[in-house]
């Protein structure tokens, strides 16, 4: 004979509550990372740059699923920031600056994260900016790793809790972007080293 466990009898007890739970969760995240990204604008008044580096904020904007339907876990809200190097005449985007809440599988819970990905042409800066944010970052974040087979850099990665505040994701976000510009040097490096025939 079949019995109900006790999770299936609070659950059913509690849908309700679940559901508007979820809601709020929804919502509030979103608006946490639209506040962020409105915040990284209003410091930076358009694009952050030195004479070689750019990190483009102006054209921005939330991204998120379409529906709320199926898994929590594959909800998310996050934002990306155009990190671009100049190459001859031109600024030239070289890799994404992703920031946002989403699920952290290994965790088995949400997280506030920031990451960095390569353009698929420049493959190779996910070891020079870790290589770089050890360096100029003398105690690493929470959950900073470089993702070598996913050819990404994990700057942080806070999990939900007490100390999870917009105040510090926004350091976060200060500190990386600063860091960002201050890879100038390494970045120049790097790229004198290649031959780029069409950037132009």
């Amino acid at each position: 004979m079949s019995e109900l466990s006790e999770v299936s009898k609070l659950f059913g007890q509690h849908v309700a509550d679940i559901e508007k739970a979820r809601d709020i969760f929804t919502i509030e995240t979103r608006r946490f990372v639209e506040d962020l990204l409105e915040s990284v604008k209003d410091e930076g008044a358009g694009p952050c740059s030195t004479p070689k580096v750019q990190v483009k904020t102006k054209d921005a904007s939330l991204e998120k699923e379409e529906k709320v339907t199926g898994f929590i876990s594959r909800q998310y809200a996050r934002a990306s920031l155009d990190l671009c190097f100049k190459i001859k005449v031109k600024y030239v985007i070289i890799a994404e600056i992703n920031f946002g809440v989403e699920f952290d599988a290994a965790a088995d819970s949400f997280a506030w994260r920031v990451e960095l990905v390569p353009e698929s042409k420049y493959e190779w800066l996910d070891e020079v900016m870790w290589t770089e944010w050890q360096k100029l970052t003398p105690t690493l974040p929470p959950g900073a790793k470089h993702l070598a087979k996913e050819g990404a850099v994990v700057f942080v990665s806070r999990p939900f809790g007490p100390d999870l505040t917009f105040k510090v994701a926004l350091e976060d976000m200060e500190g990386i972007l600063k860091f960002a510009l201050a890879a100038e040097p390494v970045l120049t490096s790097e790229f004198a080293k290649l031959v780029e025939p069409d950037a132009s």
